[in-house]
């Protein structure tokens, strides 16, 4: 984390000044201090009161202030400083205050870990600290901190990422879902946000590392862009995913409009069925005592194996015949037996009350839709997946189906789950809560906007038809005006937590600090 700001023994820290809001115990401000008293103990000229000024840890808990102030003046001591100058040097450096209350100097490096809430659409409290970190930081000064990884396109998050954007810009964003980033699990995937104020804006350098040694690759390669100046450098944000910080986003989203909606091209998007009453409805085909012929099979977001479908044998009850009658007990007798065992159950449903028969189902079974060729596409997932059916299942709650009178379906499939899908996600996503997962409802996959298929040239039909996700995120680029490494960048960001293997445990925050 502190090489990330350049705050190394090596680097010239004579008038800087690390501020570590949000200190704790001194995760990051014992190494900072270690540092600069290795960098200053190499002078041989150490002015202490200039030394006592190059850092400021902030700790709002008396209990944790005075651990953190102990922890730097025993640091002080084995760096070769006598007791008392030790002593001078630990007060100095740590404030028991509250950081968004305090009144600080402008600082050359900013490097914590801020508090932040496990609800991932109330990570107000990270906001707060962000913005007093701005306010403090001098120009050309470097920030990185550790936080939800949300902040980087939630839309809670979009006037601190505009502010982000007025001072300097992102300069890197790392995922540390792959290795243990700390002590105990934090309930939220978080990420290391890299900012350099003064900077123009850049497409950030985003990764997912899996190790330490990856996290030290990032740093090499980050370095590398600050030093040769290549980074593709371009107008300001507006508040949009940071991922998107050089402001295609915007342009794309209004190239778009060019485009007719999914529906205005030839498609619907049809909802999943809702049953009110899983459990009596919906079960393993085998565990369902009812005639074969009142069970239709569906396909639920576990179904999903990436692009494919792999159904486990689960089936919805369908108790009513094409003019909505119950079936016959004569034909279906083990049918009538299930829903009498089950009456009370479905009798306590409030749209009975509200005037649904009580053995229905919540919504219509619409056989015709299990039956017709459509895309199933989950609502909710780590990132997009569209499967391709040829009239098999029927979606239920929460897995989307698209049928189309224009387009083809594997055409169409390809386009969604390897461009489309990735670059609207980033817009359109409705996710609430702590999850890590992003949500397209049906609203929103109806306000994707492509080409109609007739406007499609005979070339470009050649390369839909192909399942090449490179291929098609540079055509989705072309029709976008999106640089397409801008685009793979935002597929992978949008990828993020593919594994599904939650946030991470275990100890490792401290190798971390070294970096």
């Amino acid at each position: 984390m502190l090489a990330f700001v350049g705050w190394t023994s090596r680097a010239d820290l004579r008038n800087c000044i690390l501020l570590d809001p949000g200190a704790g115990e001194g995760a990051f401000s014992i190494p900072a201090a270690r540092q600069l008293l290795r960098f200053w103990s190499a002078r041989a000229d150490s002015d202490l009161q200039l030394l006592g000024r190059s850092l400021v840890a902030v700790e709002i808990d008396p209990s944790l202030y005075r651990r953190l102030r102990d922890r730097l003046m025993r640091v002080a001591i084995e760096e070769g400083f006598e007791q008392q100058a030790a002593r001078i040097l630990a007060k100095m450096w740590t404030r028991n205050s509250d950081f968004l209350r305090m009144r600080l100097p402008r600082v050359s490096h900013i490097v914590g870990n801020p508090p932040f809430a496990r609800n991932a659409a109330r990570n107000d409290i990270f906001i707060a600290f962000v913005e007093r970190c701005l306010e403090n930081i001098a120009a050309d000064g470097k920030i990185a901190l550790i936080g939800p990884a949300a902040w980087a396109n939630s839309r809670a998050a979009r006037n601190i990422r505009r502010r982000v954007a007025e001072v300097g810009a992102l300069q890197g964003l790392f995922d540390l879902s792959d290795f243990a980033a700390y002590s105990r699990e934090v309930g939220t995937r978080t990420s290391i946000h890299v900012i350099d104020a003064g900077k123009g804006a850049v497409i950030p350098l985003v990764a997912r590392p899996a190790s330490i040694t990856d996290l030290n690759g990032l740093l090499h390669s980050l370095n590398a862009r600050r030093e040769s100046h290549k980074a593709a450098t371009e107008r300001n944000t507006i508040g949009e995913p940071w991922v998107l910080s050089s402001g295609s986003f915007a342009d794309a989203a209004e190239a778009a409009t060019k485009f007719p909606t999914l529906e205005e091209a030839g498609c619907r998007v049809r909802v999943g069925l809702a049953t009110g009453a899983n459990d009596v409805f919906v079960g393993f085909r085998e565990d369902l005592p009812i005639e074969r012929k009142a069970l239709v099979p569906v396909i639920e977001i576990s179904d999903f194996q990436g692009n494919t479908i792999a159904w486990r044998g689960r089936c919805v009850i369908n108790p009513a015949t094409a003019r909505g009658q119950i079936k016959s007990s004569r034909t279906y007798p083990q049918l009538h037996e299930w829903l009498i065992r089950h009456r009370i159950r479905l009798r306590c449903r409030s749209s009975v009350s509200s005037g649904l028969e009580w053995w229905k189902p919540l919504e219509r079974i619409d056989l015709a839709l299990a039956k017709s060729p459509k895309l199933l596409i989950p609502e909710m997932g780590a990132r997009a997946r569209v499967a391709h059916d040829n009239g098999r299942w029927l979606p239920l709650h929460s897995v989307h189906a698209i049928t189309s009178t224009s387009w083809p379906l594997n055409h169409l499939r390809n386009l969604l789950a390897y461009g489309l899908l990735p670059f609207w996600a980033l817009s359109l996503d409705v996710r609430r809560g702590r999850s890590c997962h992003r949500r397209l409802n049906a609203s929103a996959l109806r306000l994707i906007r492509l080409p109609a298929w007739r406007e499609i040239s005979r070339r470009e039909r050649q390369l839909l038809a192909v399942e090449r996700p490179d291929i098609i995120l540079s055509l989705v680029a072309s029709w976008y005006g999106l640089p397409h490494n801008l685009l793979k960048q935002m597929e992978y960001l949008v990828s993020w937590g593919d594994d599904v293997r939650g946030p991470p445990t275990g100890k490792g925050m401290r190798a971390a600090l070294e970096i």
